[in-house]
């Protein structure tokens, strides 16, 4: 008798494609995400995205700007070919994540006295504050290797021979200034990075919990007898596709009060971007949510496959770990995810404090999203019935 449930629950598993996806294939690809988001997180680890502005274009600023770029932390973009505007940009656009000017104004690379501007300006972003200590870090470590001999002569105050020991500490601070992309503000970056990074992803749960009611009225039999009347079945997924949305938008705009008011989000200023966002934000989740449940054939595959989804989704795309982190394979995957577009597009209001042209982009994939998550939704249910 043992032998034979054995037996049974074996086949029945065989049978079930959906629950040998779940019981052996999901889990290594749920590891293997995650092991390849910590290892990129993972301390000393960690590769920068680092634009460089070669002003001064000197023999000494040349070595120095070779050190950095062949540094195994830093991945260059541009090579020193730069100017100090476009390294700005590109810190601000998200295409860099930190970024170094050799000013052209400042002081030599070798004067340590603190007269006039420091010669490098390192160029942040308040979000990437792991990025800007590493490469703070590494700036002091290339400079102290590439550039011996200018040490030894500002330590000296006169030329000594290459290799030879510095005679007194040098403070290394009075070389950098550092610049921010944004106003700086009092609220800690990471609180409003995470607010648009919390709502995304409980827009999906919450969205997803709500729309399995489509499958258990199908499996009830409602479904069939409700498409009988004159709407028909696409009247219930519209009923359901509005409510999650109001839903949606209610539990976003609970999350930003509780930053408003806790913790200082400028909610009032911004609050006509953060209203539009939001509101596509909540649309496409709601209509990703229908589209998967209309989808699936039972209650249990709805709940199961679509937790597991929701959860590797908010990962790649930044719920969990900030995007900045990872490997660059895996922020390029992230842009197939909405919770990509949703913090990119609180992050262009609330820390990057840009307009409309900005919020474009994001607005059109997360509004075209929807569009496909509810045409799917209406397709599916029909054959369903």
């Amino acid at each position: 008798m043992r032998r034979a449930f054995f037996v049974a629950m074996l086949l029945t598993l065989a049978r079930d494609r959906a629950a040998l996806v779940m019981a052996f294939v999901l889990p290594a690809i749920f590891f293997a995400i995650f092991a390849l988001i910590f290892v990129g997180a993972s301390g000393g680890d960690i590769e920068v995205r680092l634009a460089i502005a070669d002003e001064q274009a000197s023999d000494v600023s040349g070595r120095f700007v070779a050190g950095l770029v062949d540094h195994p932390q830093i991945q260059s973009i541009g090579a020193g070919a730069f100017s100090a505007a476009e390294v700005r940009d590109l810190v601000r656009d998200d295409a860099a994540d930190v970024g170094i000017v050799i000013r052209e104004g400042g002081r030599d690379l070798g004067d340590f006295t603190g007269d006039g501007a420091p010669p490098i300006e390192l160029v942040t972003d308040p979000t990437r504050e792991i990025p800007t200590s590493v490469v703070r870090g590494v700036v002091q470590q290339v400079y102290f290797a590439e550039l011996t001999d200018v040490v030894i002569t500002a330590a000296s105050g006169a030329p000594l021979p290459a290799g030879a020991p510095a005679p007194a500490p040098l403070d290394f601070s009075r070389m950098i200034e550092q610049t921010k992309t944004v106003a700086s503000s009092d609220v800690a970056p990471a609180v409003s990075y995470y607010a648009g990074a919390v709502a995304a992803m409980f827009l999906l749960f919450s969205a997803l919990n709500g729309a399995i009611s489509l499958v258990t009225e199908r499996e009830s039999g409602l479904i069939d007898r409700v498409a009988t009347g004159p709407g028909g079945v696409g009247a219930v997924v519209d009923g359901k596709f509005a409510f999650l949305v109001v839903q949606g938008v209610v539990q976003v705009t609970i999350i930003f009060l509780v930053a408003w008011i806790g913790f200082g989000v400028d909610l009032v200023t911004n609050a006509h971007y953060w209203a539009v966002t939001t509101l596509i934000a909540a649309t496409a989740a709601a209509a990703l949510a229908l589209g998967f449940v209309s989808i699936c054939y039972s209650h249990v595959q709805a709940q199961t496959i679509g937790t597991v989804a929701v959860v590797i989704v908010s990962a790649l795309g930044g719920s969990m770990v900030p995007r900045f982190l990872m490997p660059e394979a895996i922020r390029d995957v992230g842009w197939v995810t909405p919770n990509a577009w949703v913090i990119d597009a609180y992050g262009a209001i609330f820390w990057r404090a840009e307009g409309w042209e900005v919020l474009t982009l994001p607005w059109a994939v997360l509004a075209a999203t929807a569009a496909a998550g509810l045409t799917v939704a209406h397709v599916f249910s029909r054959r369903r019935l």
